[in-house]
């Protein structure tokens, strides 16, 4: 097995030199492609709500729900780009714009998911990562553990656990907004507003029914799922795998429309360089092709499927 256990980022800045024009290249903000990924999500949510509306019947609810989903996971992942100050060049229009047009839709704490992002990058592949309870095999080692994970109810306590904790600091070192601020406020204000819509041209139930439960079955889930994959290694104790972390996957049409839209396969790619744009994520690709510190995948399932057949897993001697 290969890899390392040097930082991502400094294995970046070994393939590419900070300031290479090649880099600034790659950098570059794309924000009409942006708009345009927004767009495609918004107007497949408001077709998938016209054809409930004037079609009801069980397979309209049924395309509905998939493809509402799969667009709230769509624009889950422009809320990461946002994370990355990658939509703008403005950082104030990129805030914003995460806030009331991304985030607050899906329910998503701005700032505190930013902090947390961000710490997952600095931290990557240490025990003190706040996401490594999701890609850590010591608590899902059983196959009743892990299909347990993969419904995605073990994360619930840890989301709620995030959401009480003091929130963090501003650059500046002033406190962020409370609760009912910028981080809560916009989510309030849109859950208000879809739900009225929802009321408005569907029958009672749909906003549960069309965009609660779709969230979390089309974007919650397979958002865990794929941070399981992206980082985990079939290796006991925990520790042992840290320095085999950097995964990248190039999965098929199907998985990588369900569970990695919008280039986040080239996951390896994105945590040597975070602030590359998702859109130039496969120009990152051909640079680090080859690159023995970055492991491929060329599946998912797949590799669920492998974690389920090797399980309970062994500690590795002498590491116990």
């Amino acid at each position: 097995m290969t890899g390392s256990s040097r930082h991502p980022e400094a294995i970046g800045r070994e393939i590419l030199a900070p300031g290479s024009p090649e880099l600034r290249a790659l950098l570059e903000r794309r924000p009409a492609r942006m708009l345009r990924d927004v767009a495609i999500c918004w107007s497949l949510i408001t077709g998938s709500l016209a054809l409930v509306a004037t079609r009801p019947a069980l397979w309209s609810f049924a395309v509905a729900f998939v493809v509402i989903g799969n667009c709230q996971y769509a624009l889950s992942i422009l809320t990461h780009e946002g994370n990355h100050a990658s939509l703008f060049r403005r950082r104030s229009l990129n805030d914003a714009f995460c806030l009331w047009v991304l985030c607050a839709p899906l329910g998503v704490d701005f700032d505190g998911e930013r902090h947390n992002h961000l710490e997952h990058h600095r931290l990557f592949a240490t025990p003190d990562d706040p996401d490594r309870y999701l890609y850590q095999l010591a608590d899902k080692n059983g196959r009743a553990r892990l299909l347990l994970f993969l419904t995605g109810l073990t994360s619930l306590p840890h989301i709620l656990a995030k959401s009480r904790r003091k929130r963090p600091a501003a650059a500046d070192g002033r406190p962020l907004p409370g609760p009912l601020s910028r981080g809560r406020r916009p989510t309030l204000i849109a859950q208000i507003v879809i739900a009225l819509v929802f009321a408005w041209i569907l029958p009672l139930g749909a906003y549960v029914a069309l965009w609660l439960a779709p969230l979390y079955v089309m974007a919650f889930v397979p958002h865990k799922i794929r941070m399981l994959c992206e980082h985990a290694q079939l290796v006991l104790p925990d520790e042992a795998a840290d320095g085999q972390r950097l995964l990248t996957f190039r999965p098929s049409l199907l998985e990588r429309q369900l569970i990695s839209p919008l280039g986040l396969s080239y996951h390896a790619e994105h945590h040597l360089f975070p602030s590359v744009p998702y859109h130039a994520l496969p120009g990152v690709a051909r640079l680090v092709k080859g690159n023995p510190a970055v492991e491929e995948r060329r599946s998912y399932l797949g590799f669920v499927v492998r974690c389920w057949r090797r399980m309970p897993l062994s500690v590795s001697a002498g590491s116990a």
